[in-house]
């Protein structure tokens, strides 16, 4: 729990003892600014099938999708209890069979409702598989999404040979609010290597859109991304994923990492930043 900061902890800690048995089930891993290091969102998982959750798999059946859709509900109760000033979003991987179901619209827009979790607060992850088809029923299930408010993001960017195209695609078509790039760019030697993150950075942008790194495993992993233009980053150097009671206890204990010196262009981009939240 090394990446917690102190001022983000009190966002985590569940405040109704009901939940406790949700949160046993549950993982978060903490998302932050690569800028200032705040905490911008928790990516849940389940605790029991956290490895198939996490890549998705296509041939599952109809039980599957209740179990993933049962981790979703008990995440959004979980995340509309959290209290604070600043709070973070709730970001969950939507798998291929619950993409392929027709069902996934209808589940998000009632979850929404029986929790009181405001949209805005809540993104969903979807693989490149996922939305590989030009079918119209994926069109119109993004843009369904889109409309409740709920932010959309391509993960695993970067490990696929039809990224780009299908990332302009989409984004253009305003199906898109962000895009996570696969760990095997961000774990790339650094040796002609940040000229490429730097123009995936500039092409994200230029299209509306977030760009997250997930895999940082060191300090200078994270100057090196947050250099190259990626707004977000997860991994192990950030923070491991743990329940929700983990991190009630690590409010108690937990000792944040300082981050290093920003650089010239950081601190730049910094600025910007402030200038456009005033």
């Amino acid at each position: 729990m090394s990446g917690l900061l102190a001022r983000d902890r009190p966002l985590l800690v569940p405040t109704r003892p009901g939940r406790a048995a949700a949160a046993a089930e549950l993982l978060f891993q903490p998302r932050y600014s690569l800028l200032d290091r705040t905490l911008k969102a928790l990516e849940a998982t389940s605790a029991r099938l956290r490895p198939r959750l996490h890549h998705g798999l296509p041939g599952r059946d109809t039980r599957d999708i209740g179990r993933d859709s049962a981790m979703l509900r008990d995440a959004c109760r979980l995340a509309s209890g959290w209290r604070g000033t600043t709070l973070p979003v709730l970001s969950l991987r939507v798998t291929e069979a619950q993409a392929a179901s027709g069902l996934l619209a209808r589940v998000i827009a009632e979850v929404l409702c029986d929790s009181g979790l405001a949209p805005e607060r809540m993104e969903l992850e979807f693989s490149e598989n996922s939305l590989k088809a030009d079918e119209c029923d994926l069109l119109y299930l993004l843009a369904a999404l889109r409309d409740l408010g709920v932010g959309l993001v391509l993960g695993g960017f970067g490990s696929g040979v039809s990224s780009l195209t299908l990332l302009r695609r989409r984004s253009v078509a305003g199906l898109l609010s962000g895009v996570k790039l696969d760990q095997l760019l961000v774990h790339e030697p650094a040796e002609d290597h940040d000229g490429f993150l730097h123009g995936l950075a500039e092409s994200a942008h230029a299209l509306g859109l977030l760009v997250i790194a997930e895999g940082i495993e060191s300090e200078t992993q994270c100057q090196r991304l947050s250099q190259a233009g990626c707004d977000q980053g997860l991994g192990a150097w950030l923070g491991d994923a743990g329940s929700a009671m983990d991190y009630a206890e690590a409010a108690l204990s937990a000792v944040q990492r300082p981050a290093a010196a920003a650089t010239p262009d950081v601190q730049e981009r910094l600025r910007k930043a402030d200038d456009q939240g005033r």
